[in-house]
């Protein structure tokens, strides 16, 4: 009987090893599928991060311009330069639009103030992987007319006294931002023009100043028909260059929708210094204030005053950028502060200068509306003590500096690719 069961152990031991060896190897097998669904997880997202780190990089460029590009071959990128991220990936454009005028079937409706970018990035050792991230950016836009003071209708509400001064005279900024005191008035720009002290678009001819109430007296009639008066360096009567009041109301949107970057509530005390800039000589020309660097180091900020809050500028305060009062709120200047740009109030809201000589450099907006029950509301602005309101283009082009005059719009990735 033992002769008969002689070697089984031996086939029960081969039998064992050979399932043995096919767990191993299927094991095997599994594992090796892993770690190439594993390498391909992560040369997926080595991909995504070259191309979120290409766009990133796009997206720093364009806030860096200190103009807007006008067209592609001002761009770098649209070369094909290849960009790395560390030794382990790569990035390149794979397309920039710029405007529907480039190419109708990648801008769709894309007007010249948009961007459109298509950027690919891949692991430097598998270029067969690639992620694609579209983005799209707007400019700031630019009102096609500014003044010191600018307002609609005859239901405008402002008042000047004292000392106060409002000129269209072009004014440089001052040589030093975080200035105080005296050195915080600056002077006319000898070669700057004269714009208007203030603009009161839609008034009506009637409604005009008379001759005898002007010591400078101009009339006539624009090209789309308007009749128009300019008494003393104010300009009455037609928007034809202007666009109305949509044009900030664009403005103001494109502010809000990128974000503020202080919040003012209701008791707040503005005593800090928001947005900045390098110092400068301002015999300098454009040209020669960009290869020293100056443009590089303005820093435009948005600051809201938000609805209903009463808020105070304090002395030796000095900002750069835009600011928005809102319905129903009160900001107060006083001291020596000072503000770069331009400040909008919305209907409802008050912009007042109650002590000091605070200098306001760039431009004024009060806008207007019609409330529920057709009553039209305007903002206020109230000028008294030794303040000035000076026009000054060098404060404009300060706006679209330092990444303020660039707004990211979309940023996705493109799974169809």
């Amino acid at each position: 009987m033992h002769k008969t069961q002689a070697g089984a152990a031996l086939i029960v031991s081969l039998v064992l090893l050979t399932v043995a060896l096919l767990l191993g190897v299927s094991s095997m097998q599994a594992s090796r599928l892993q770690e190439a669904m594993a390498g391909n997880q992560r040369a997926l997202e080595t991909a995504q991060m070259a191309s979120e780190s290409g766009t990133s990089k796009f997206y720093s460029w364009l806030r860096g311009q200190t103009s807007w590009p006008s067209d592609l071959s001002s761009v770098p990128w649209n070369n094909g330069d290849v960009g790395t991220v560390g030794d382990y990936a790569m990035y390149q454009a794979e397309a920039i639009c710029w405007g529907p005028e480039s190419d109708d079937t990648i801008c769709g409706s894309l007007s010249a103030e948009h961007v459109k970018v298509t950027m690919q990035g891949y692991p430097r050792n598998r270029p067969e992987i690639s992620a694609t991230i579209v983005s799209r950016y707007k400019k700031l836009p630019t009102p096609p007319y500014s003044a010191a003071y600018t307002c609609f209708d005859i239901y405008c509400s402002d008042t000047v006294s004292g000392n106060a001064e409002l000129t269209g005279e072009d004014y440089h900024v001052p040589e030093v931002f975080d200035c105080q005191g005296n050195a915080c008035i600056a002077s006319p720009d000898s070669d700057g023009k004269l714009e208007y002290d203030a603009y009161y678009p839609d008034v009506h001819s009637d409604d005009h100043p008379s001759s005898d109430e002007c010591l400078s007296y101009e009339s006539g009639t624009a090209s789309d028909g308007t009749a128009y008066t300019v008494c003393d360096n104010q300009y009455y009567g037609s928007n034809e260059l202007y666009g109305g009041q949509a044009q900030w109301y664009d403005f103001l949107d494109f502010v809000s929708s990128s974000g503020y970057d202080v919040e003012l509530h209701d008791g707040d005390s503005l005593d800090f210094n928001v947005g900045g800039r390098g110092d400068y000589d301002s015999t300098m020309s454009d040209s020669q204030l960009e290869d020293s660097g100056f443009w590089g180091t303005v820093t435009p900020r948005f600051i809201e005053v938000i609805d209903g809050a009463e808020v105070t500028v304090s002395a030796s305060t000095n900002t750069l950028g835009v600011i928005v009062v809102r319905d129903g709120a009160v900001l107060d200047y006083h001291g020596t502060s000072t503000h770069e740009g331009v400040i909008i109030i919305e209907p409802g809201g008050t912009l007042k200068f109650s002590s000091g000589n605070p200098q306001v450099y760039g431009g004024i907006v009060a806008l207007q509306s019609v409330n529920s029950e057709g009553e039209i509301v305007t903002g206020s602005l109230e000028l008294s003590g030794n303040m000035g309101v000076h026009y000054s283009s060098a404060a404009w082009k300060l706006l679209y500096q330092g990444g303020k005059g660039v707004r990211l719009v979309a940023w996705y990735e493109d799974v169809s690719q």
